[in-house]
């Protein structure tokens, strides 16, 4: 799993989705990961820790490879 974090970045002001502040990528190796990440404790755990600080979530499911 590789991940990256970055803020919205304002010079690239264009109609296009800006209802974010922070974006968090994270890719990985194959559909098995993805699927065994979503169950894993630590990250369930970090939702529940963390969902109260979220004004709305958006994931956006991509396919990098193929």
């Amino acid at each position: 799993m590789d991940f990256a974090v970055g803020q919205r970045e304002p010079r690239y002001d264009r109609p296009v989705n800006a209802d974010y502040d922070v974006a968090l990528h994270v890719v990985f190796s194959d559909q098995a990961a993805h699927d065994k990440y979503q169950v894993a404790e630590r990250h369930l755990k970090f939702i529940e820790q963390q969902k109260d600080n979220w004004d709305s979530v958006q994931v956006f499911d991509t396919n990098l490879r193929d």
